[in-house]
């Protein structure tokens, strides 16, 4: 609650977490002009150390797939026009392949109406592609960490071009030296 509270005095708005169901599945909005993207946020396992979402507490999304893709999908019904992008924290630590659940799930995000798929958690890059021509990042490795693992001081920046028709996804290779992400 006080990194929510801390945030938002900051002027920055925080994603995928509330003090309910609905208000975690309630996706950022960020807009531009005519263009719009809905953030939806999501844990998409149990987190460790963590007790399960309380009501009336803030606290991180951890929806099931199902409900946010119903989510997703209602959202996109009533908003038709704007790009979803779901931002997902998944994934089996230092695997550098998605998982088989990961691929399910990317799919049904896709067909609920996501536009587009970032993920984190591996501690390594994974392989990212497309699925029905929507981008997918399974995992962008690290920004800012110190990992004793090769694989594990390497991360990707992912800069995504929102049109009225397409995002289109370019991405930067980082290292990182001493904590910090060299380009």
């Amino acid at each position: 609650e006080s990194t929510y509270k801390s945030l938002k005095s900051a002027g920055i708005e925080p994603m995928g977490c509330g003090r309910n169901v609905k208000e975690r599945l309630t996706p950022v909005l960020i807009k531009k002009g005519n263009l719009c993207v809905a953030v939806f946020s999501d844990v998409l396992f149990p987190i460790e150390s963590w007790f399960p979402n309380p009501e009336n507490r803030y606290s991180p999304c951890q929806a099931d797939v199902s409900n946010l893709c119903r989510a997703i999908r209602e959202y996109k019904e009533e908003n038709p026009e704007h790009k979803v992008l779901a931002y997902l924290h998944w994934g089996v630590e230092y695997q550098d392949i998605p998982t088989q659940p990961q691929r399910m799930q990317a799919s049904r995000l896709v067909f609920a109406g996501a536009d587009a798929i970032v993920g984190h958690h591996p501690h390594v890059v994974q392989t990212f592609g497309r699925i029905d021509g929507r981008p997918v990042f399974y995992s962008l490795g690290h920004l800012v960490f110190d990992s004793l693992r090769p694989k594990g001081n390497k991360g990707l920046i992912v800069r995504l071009v929102v049109t009225a028709d397409t995002i289109i996804a370019n991405t930067v290779d980082v290292k990182i030296r001493k904590c910090k992400p060299v380009l």
